[in-house]
């Protein structure tokens, strides 16, 4: 029985952190305009990928403007994730502090 509440307690203990983990920058005001914000749902492994292997099909020697906004916003998405990984897995200040400068001033789509 001791067995089941503890187990029982680490779920409901881990959907708590999951739930409440939604920001690393909670109360932190973006800057920068909605729809053209890059959201923090965009900084996981799966779009990190997608968009390296995106950002292999791109010319990166054109001059055409479109091209090197998708270029530009592709490494967004791939600098956003490394630093929001950095910042959970090392979990300082420091870290979290230089995530969320980045989503504040630098987490945004050029078009």
């Amino acid at each position: 029985m001791n067995k089941l509440i503890c187990v029982l307690t680490l779920v409901f203990t881990s959907f708590d952190c999951l739930a409440g983990s939604s920001s690393l920058c909670e109360g932190v005001e973006l800057r920068i305009e909605p729809d053209m914000q890059i959201p923090e749902s965009s900084f996981v492994k799966e779009e990190a990928d997608k968009a390296k292997a995106e950002l292999l099909k791109l010319d990166h020697e054109t001059n055409d403007l479109l091209t090197k906004f998708a270029i530009e916003n592709r490494n967004r998405i791939i600098q956003g994730y490394e630093l929001k990984e950095r910042a959970l897995s090392l979990k300082t200040e420091e870290a979290v502090n230089e995530y969320c400068t980045f989503l504040v001033n630098e987490a945004f789509y050029h078009d």
